[in-house]
């Protein structure tokens, strides 16, 4: 009887991860199309192959996160390549910002003010490394779960 009980947790607790997953994904991909609608919309929608690449990852990423509710085992793999993609972007962005503002600092010395400057450039790295860790701990997440998940 104790080891139904146990059992019946650890199903309960691994179900409420999943969903936590699933919602999570929803979450990333739904902010990955907002941002390229955004992004669209300021390009007074002209188009580069970089945007529409960008764009349609994003897209297909969103359908996934949906499919992945109904169980599709192609919703996995597209919700898997959405998060590592996503994971890689906001990697790379992290590096070259960082390399570009700390590089120079023909940057801090171009500002009104040092203080502000320092301030909101940490507020930017928080940001992005914020996305970054949201993005590989889903994927990570995606992984690790596969077997439930599909």
């Amino acid at each position: 009887m104790v080891y139904l009980n146990v059992r019946h947790r650890m199903f309960a607790r691994n179900h409420n991860v999943i969903l936590l997953i699933r919602v999570a994904n929803l979450l990333l991909a739904s902010f990955g199309v907002l941002t390229s609608v955004l992004a669209a919309a300021h390009s007074g929608w002209h188009f580069s192959s970089r945007n529409i690449v960008l764009g349609s990852l994003d897209f297909v990423w969103l359908i996934a996160a949906l499919g992945l509710f109904f169980r599709w085992r192609i919703a996995w793999i597209g919700s898997l390549t959405g998060a590592g993609v996503s994971a890689c972007f906001w990697g790379f962005y992290l590096v070259t910002f960082g390399w570009s503002a700390f590089s120079s600092a023909d940057w801090f010395r171009h500002q009104d003010s040092f203080v502000i400057s320092i301030f909101a450039l940490l507020i930017t790295v928080g940001l992005i490394l914020a996305l970054f860790s949201a993005a590989f701990g889903l994927f990570v997440g995606l992984v690790r779960m596969r077997k439930e998940l599909v």
